[in-house]
């Protein structure tokens, strides 16, 4: 497959989508968490959706989920705060911040390793 690097602003608009590569791009949520937030950002895919996501799907040696039950709820937790500091941001009484902070009470860059 082919790929093009490209400037985010012709993706995708949506200050949630900026900051949530921000984010990843700092190493303040894993991969698979910001894969699942991008998925229900970009292309609408429920939280349910995401949560039966198979990696792999196979009759001989079974299906591989794409996400942990935990990577789900985090990524849920992530879009939610990410939606809540854009709205924030853009109130007239508030500056912007460039960075995300994910609170430590449920760090998304710890995952299990378990599926």
């Amino acid at each position: 497959m082919k790929y093009t690097i490209v400037p985010l602003s012709q993706v995708s608009t949506d200050p949630s989508v900026h900051r949530l590569c921000e984010a990843l791009g700092s190493g303040a949520v894993s991969q698979n968490i910001a894969q699942a937030a991008a998925w229900n950002l970009m292309d609408g895919l429920t939280w349910k959706e995401l949560a039966n996501k198979n990696r792999i799907e196979s009759k001989y040696s079974g299906n591989v989920p794409y996400f942990t039950t935990d990577e789900v709820r985090k990524a849920a937790v992530l879009v939610s705060q990410l939606s809540k500091q854009v709205e924030s941001d853009s109130s007239p009484s508030s500056s912007p911040s460039s960075t995300y902070t994910y609170p430590s009470s449920s760090s998304p860059t710890s995952s299990s390793s378990s599926r």
